[in-house]
């Protein structure tokens, strides 16, 4: 069963991290904050569900939105050292709604993202 994750008091780094990388990202994007922000999680499953103002944004959210869950599931990541991989976006653009879909591993091994000169 999933569960709601109170996003100002969240004690998993991961969930929050990703709430507070995904509402920066969208507001970079629409020059607005998001209406609504929570995170779902099972397990190693984690949805973030974002409500937007409906669909007389400028530019199109629903199109920059589809590049969110790869930029979130990085920065979330190297904040947190967790393996988090971006998933797949649903998007209801008449209610203003999305869900991002992410897989959050293990950590990452100490060295993850090194290069040995050689």
């Amino acid at each position: 069963m999933l569960r709601l994750v109170e996003t100002g008091r969240s004690s998993d780094a991961v969930d929050a991290a990703a709430i507070d990388v995904l509402r920066a990202l969208f507001e970079a994007i629409t020059g607005a904050p998001p209406r609504t922000l929570r995170a779902y999680r099972d397990d190693d499953a984690l949805l973030l569900l974002l409500r937007y103002e409906g669909p007389a944004t400028d530019p199109p959210v629903e199109i920059a939105l589809m590049a969110l869950p790869a930029l979130v599931a990085e920065a979330v990541a190297k904040r947190t050292g967790r393996n988090v991989v971006g998933g797949a976006v649903s998007l209801c653009a008449p209610k203003g709604l999305a869900v991002l879909a992410f897989s959050v591993g293990d950590e990452l091994p100490c060295d993850a993202g090194l290069r040995l000169a050689g």
